[in-house]
């Protein structure tokens, strides 16, 4: 008899979505921050400005690549910088922890 008991299924329970709303959860953001009205206005605000400046800014494969390259120029003498002082300080470990 016990056998027959534990060879039985047990039944599972089938919930159903009924769109019912327990909580509105439109205001909770990330880590469970609750916005008001006032900054999801602004949070909205901000998007649409951000999407228009999107649009605004149309350039051509080649305008996007020279800028591209600029930003690129721009950066590489503070990384040249920053490998050769990374060089000098791995020289002078190596000069004074030498056995």
């Amino acid at each position: 008899m016990a056998d027959r008991e534990k060879k039985e299924k047990k039944q599972k329970i089938v919930y159903y979505d009924d769109g019912r709303t327990i909580a509105d959860m439109s205001r909770i953001g990330r880590f469970g921050h609750v916005y008001s009205d006032r900054q999801l206005a602004a949070k909205e605000k901000k998007k649409r400005e951000k999407e228009q400046k999107k649009d605004d800014l149309k350039m051509s494969r080649e305008e996007r690549r020279a800028a591209f390259l600029g930003g690129l120029r721009a950066a590489l003498p503070a990384f040249a910088i920053l490998v050769g002082l990374c060089a000098v300080l791995f020289l002078i470990m190596y000069l004074w922890f030498r056995p």
